[in-house]
């Protein structure tokens, strides 16, 4: 790849994520969606826009990721013609919406378009070729070496490493813990208003894949699904492998959960119980809600992002009885 003025070639190393389209992953996308980032929405050619839900992914992509460019690649082309608007798709989207490449999964066809596209739309990526101390490759590159053996770092001895690296004062520290976050590299979170926030903030994540198979263990337990949504330390130590979680790593999951709304304490066991709303049961309780006596609102969506309506629930459990 080429800068954009033109220069020698160079090379840009990719992090790539695939993101779960079972509806009770949907939730857990938040902590890869960022503003610094090409999308490749990959539609199936069977099946029509509406069906592959199109303008929905457009939608939380753009909630996430802002104005971050969306590649879509129609899959399994060579058995089917999937026709698309894209004159709409250019209007409603604008310079979001990055083209459409046709491709197969069994068959070279289209690969070699769908490489090109994707190395001319990164070169169009603001940041991608701004320069940085020297300093910050080797702290990178050391991390990335402790990422093959460890899932996670203390923040201090990332500190200690970058102090090794010159990168002496705290300010330099946190502004490159942020750019290796918005890379992918590691994730660091510091919300000053979560409960779990000391153990975020001690824990620097090298491995994101770590916590979000913490997470889906978690969502998929059928214990945890039959408990009405009711999250308690013992499922933690019990559906989180020790060696993998251990015990004073359970928080750093459950705060992840909480800096992204997917749960709540119980106020009277803080914690120690949790509520995880996307667990909650389908079936309406079955009350006498008295409507007439009640103040009523309605709300409607053009798109509607799965797992909203639990974010929101977590939002306001304080004024929950």
């Amino acid at each position: 790849m080429s800068r954009p003025t033109g220069g020698k070639p160079l090379e840009v190393a990719l992090n790539l994520w695939d993101f779960g389209g079972q509806e009770i992953y949907h939730a857990t996308h938040q902590f890869f969606l960022t503003k610094r980032s090409l999308y490749l929405l990959v539609l199936d050619a069977r099946l029509d826009e509406e069906q592959n839900n199109l303008n929905y992914w457009f939608q939380v992509i753009r909630s996430f990721g802002g104005e971050s460019p969306v590649l879509v690649v129609v899959n399994k082309s060579e058995q089917h013609r999937l026709d698309l608007n894209e004159i709409r798709l250019r209007k409603d989207y604008g310079r979001q919406f990055a083209g459409v490449v046709r491709v197969s999964c069994n068959r070279p066809f289209g690969r070699d378009a769908l490489t090109e596209a994707i190395r001319g739309q990164l070169a169009r990526l603001a940041n991608v070729f701004d320069e940085v101390p020297e300093s910050y490759f080797r702290v990178k590159t050391e991390l990335e070496a402790k990422a093959k053996k460890q899932n996670y770092l203390p923040y201090t001895s990332y500190q200690k490493l970058c102090q090794k690296q010159t990168l002496i004062e705290a300010i330099d520290q946190k502004t490159l813990i942020r750019f290796l976050h918005d890379l992918g590299v590691v994730l660091q979170f510091n919300d000053d208003t979560s409960p779990y926030r000391q153990q975020l903030q001690d824990t620097t994540i090298l491995n994101p894949d770590w916590v979000t198979a913490g997470v889906y263990k978690l969502l998929n337990d059928n214990q945890l699904s039959n408990s009405g949504g009711v999250l308690i330390r013992d499922h933690l130590t019990r559906v989180l492998p020790k060696t993998t979680y251990p015990a004073d790593k359970q928080d750093v999951i459950v705060g992840m959960m909480h800096t992204f709304e997917l749960c709540f304490d119980f106020p009277e066991h803080k914690g120690e119980q949790w509520l995880v709303p996307e667990l909650l049961p389908k079936n309406e309780p079955n009350r006498d809600w008295r409507e007439q006596e009640s103040l009523n609102f309605q709300y409607y969506y053009d798109v509607l992002p799965d797992g909203l309506i639990c974010r929101f629930i977590v939002r306001i459990n304080h004024l929950s009885k």
